[in-house]
């Protein structure tokens, strides 16, 4: 009988590669912005301001007189992060995980 190696570690890069999630991103921080009465933002805005870190998404949705408010920024990014799981039906699970060898494997399959 073959002995099958044994993962040691799996890393996940979640940047939109695997699973896509700018819109559970985008609807968590509107959510801390209307709560503020702060102007909201659509999708392709959020797209232009992912990619370094969320943290500075948040800074970017905020009108630039406030984007150098380090106490708003972290307000609003704790109402986000409390309003992000609840956004979380909205991302397509799974694109691109066909690419990874031994998935079905690893999933029971």
């Amino acid at each position: 009988m073959k002995k099958e190696k044994q993962l040691k570690l799996v890393l996940w890069d979640l940047d939109g590669t695997l699973i896509n999630t700018i819109e559970d991103l985008g609807a968590a921080v509107n959510h801390a912005l209307q709560k503020r009465s702060l102007p909201l933002h659509g999708l392709d805005e959020y797209t232009r301001m992912v990619g370094h870190g969320v943290r500075n998404l948040v800074a970017q949705a905020l009108p630039a007189a406030l984007q150098a408010d380090e106490t708003l920024i972290d307000s609003v990014l704790a109402d986000a992060g409390t309003a992000y799981p609840a956004a979380g039906t909205r991302h397509q699970d799974g694109r691109g995980l066909q690419q990874i060898p031994g998935r079905d494997r690893a999933a029971g399959r």
